[in-house]
């Protein structure tokens, strides 16, 4: 491990060095240790080495508090011991990153201190923020899409492909909210079918997140007319598409504002384990079906406003 001398935003830490080795010789270097004021930059356990970041990332991580932890040492090991990659000690609390982790080739002069794993390579890095391989992007429904080997792979393990790298800056349309169909690449003749992408339930949730986006909830008359309205104007072939509704406490619910759909907008009975979508030629009511078993079209919206293109 390495002292670093403080900088000029951090103020005086105590260095606590904490091992099975029980010597002299070790009890009074760790008692020197004690008494160096100062910020710990980087930490090796065995071969593993941890260095402080600090990041202005708005990525969503989450945390998970580690009880008994009495050291910044002692947070790093229980981070190694979890499979994780980040942790952060503050006022001898220590917090893991179960889920989620910041890009230490993106550090930043303010934000949020944080200690990484130097060696990220079982990490992807994408525009949603960087997962361990094989970690949930998503937790909606029946999503399991997960980062691996720099790509995105989707609940039915199809590799994802064509996804845009940023998040959608504007609308071009005027429906508040903002209505957005990804579409397909470049085709012409009639085996190209509608104009608008069509992807698995999951992967269309994971496709919206990547532009930033949710998938639309459909949870009052005005949302769903805009969205016909879009597909009215953008691509009139399409009859079903998929939206945010989904089982919670065992109740079907409008996600994300968990309005409970009434009967009234089933066309059909609902399937557990199913995705929903509505159907065009069912007088635009909700449908189930299964989530892997044919491609449709999403409409994606933002969590807030976007200006008009």
């Amino acid at each position: 491990m390495h002292a670093g001398m403080p900088r000029a935003s951090e103020s005086p830490e105590t260095f606590v060095l904490q091992t099975n080795l029980q010597t002299n010789l070790f009890s009074t270097c760790a008692a020197e240790a004690n008494s160096v004021p100062g910020s710990l930059y980087s930490i090796e356990l065995g071969t593993s080495e941890f260095v402080q970041l600090t990041s202005s990332s708005t990525q969503n991580i989450t945390w998970v508090v580690k009880s008994g932890v009495k050291s910044t040492i002692d947070c790093a090991q229980a981070t190694l011991d979890a499979g994780k990659l980040m942790f952060k000690y503050s006022g001898s609390t220590c917090k893991v990153a179960t889920k989620g982790v910041y890009d230490p080739s993106k550090p930043s002069c303010a934000g949020e201190t944080v200690y990484v794993l130097s060696n990220t390579t079982t990490a992807c890095f994408t525009s949603l923020g960087a997962f361990l391989n094989g970690e949930t992007i998503t937790t909606d429904g029946n999503c399991t899409s997960s980062c691996a080997a720099g790509s995105v792979v989707g609940g039915g393990g199809t590799v994802l492909t064509n996804l845009q790298e940023e998040t959608l800056q504007c609308c071009t349309n005027t429906k508040n909210p903002c209505v957005h169909f990804c579409v397909r690449p470049i085709c012409t003749g009639a085996a190209c079918g509608t104009h608008f992408r069509k992807e698995y339930f999951c992967d269309a949730v994971t496709v919206c997140a990547y532009h930033g986006l949710l998938l639309a909830e459909v949870d009052t008359p005005a949302k769903l007319s805009d969205i016909l309205d879009i597909i009215s104007q953008g691509d009139s072939a399409v009859l079903q598409f998929w939206v945010n509704v989904r089982k919670s406490n065992g109740a079907w619910v409008h996600v994300p504002s968990n309005t409970p759909v009434t009967a009234g907008e089933w066309a059909t009975p609902p399937v557990d384990g199913e995705c929903a979508y509505v159907d065009r030629n069912a007088n635009n009511q909700l449908k189930t079906a299964p989530c892997n078993g044919e491609k449709r079209v999403f409409p994606c919206v933002p969590t807030n406003s976007l200006p008009v293109c």
